[in-house]
């Protein structure tokens, strides 16, 4: 009987964070008689799910399916007209942004760890009549398969959803958000995890949050390397820790380059204030060159005739005549 206790608990706690979605779309109806003088229109109505992921000041963070809501015309959750809507551009993805309800319900937290033949729940809001006016929201669950992880999906074996089931959550362990349901197949249910997509919701701002322990599965895997499919959470808290050392070791690591850098940088600055100085004497001794290279050489002399003075230009070259020295004084 604990088991199915427990089911009912999931059942009612997940379907108070998952929302009824209905989008419009308005298509151009075809007319070709002779009384079609204005355009007509006719509206559609397209049905999903979605789930609260994150949560701030002004709006809630629905995450959904992106063929539920990628029409043209407005999106409604639970009878609310969604602000915004993001489309991701390679994934049935789709995040619509809500004015923020009063509710003591928090935002489920995403995760990335899983493993191939986990139990995994799934929630929606399906419809039960034709028009898919009618819909009822169930709960069951299925198992992870990852044969089809390289191609971007996984898929819940043995479940098939219901028209209005696009877009609701599929859920590991205690209402962790692991992915988006999508379509059926062959298969069962096919849903596209979270691990591709997280970046994306950072990129346009959704606050959400990562549970922990974390398994960070490869987005796209080699061809020659299977995928990963998640850890104990014992063997998490050890790498978690090995981490957490290898992050000090690094931390110190930049401390020291740090100082070295600092170091450097003082250096180089003496070594600038030394080539300024050098630079003013190198100008210093040209201006002098350059002065003694426009001032010619003026020797002065006496002898027994008088005081005689005599210009030499640079470059300099001071001869004497000795033999008409020595003869003027013998004069």
């Amino acid at each position: 009987m604990r088991p199915l206790i427990v089911f009912l608990l999931l059942s009612s706690s997940l379907q108070a964070q998952v929302f009824s979605i209905v989008a419009k779309t308005r298509e151009k109806v075809p007319c070709n008689g002779p009384l079609c003088y204005q355009p007509q229109y006719r509206d559609f109505l397209d049905f999903g799910t979605g789930t609260l992921i994150g949560r701030d000041s002004t709006s809630d963070w629905i995450i959904t399916a992106k063929h539920v809501v990628d029409g043209n015309g407005p999106v409604m959750v639970e009878g609310i007209t969604a602000s915004k809507v993001f489309l991701h551009t390679e994934h049935d993805i789709a995040v619509l942004k809500v004015p923020v309800q009063q509710s003591r319900w928090q935002p489920l937290l995403i995760t990335h760890s899983f493993s191939s033949g986990e139990k995994a729940a799934f929630g929606g809001f399906g419809s039960v009549s034709s028009n898919g006016v009618q819909r009822s929201w169930r709960i069951f669950r299925g198992t992870i398969s990852d044969k089809r992880y390289k191609s971007g999906v996984l898929s819940l074996d043995d479940m098939i959803i219901r028209n209005g089931d696009s877009g609701g959550p599929v859920t590991v362990r205690n209402k962790e958000f692991l992915g988006v349901a999508c379509c059926s197949s062959a298969e069962g249910t096919i849903f596209t995890p979270a691990t591709l997509y997280t970046d994306w919701l950072q990129k346009i701002g959704v606050p959400f949050q990562l549970s922990k322990p974390v398994t960070l599965v490869s987005s796209q895997p080699k061809d020659d390397e299977p995928p990963s499919k998640g850890d104990s959470y014992e063997s998490l808290n050890n790498r978690m820790a090995q981490l957490e050392t290898e992050h000090k070791a690094l931390a110190a690591e930049v401390q020291t380059l740090r100082g070295q850098t600092e170091a450097i940088t003082r250096e180089g600055l003496a070594m600038k204030v030394t080539l300024d100085q050098l630079k003013k004497d190198v100008s210093a001794a040209k201006a002098t060159l350059t002065q003694i290279q426009n001032e010619p050489l003026k020797l002065r002399w006496k002898d027994s005739r008088g005081t005689h003075t005599e210009e030499f230009p640079y470059p300099y070259r001071v001869e004497f005549d000795f033999e008409k020295v020595l003869n003027s004084k013998k004069e």
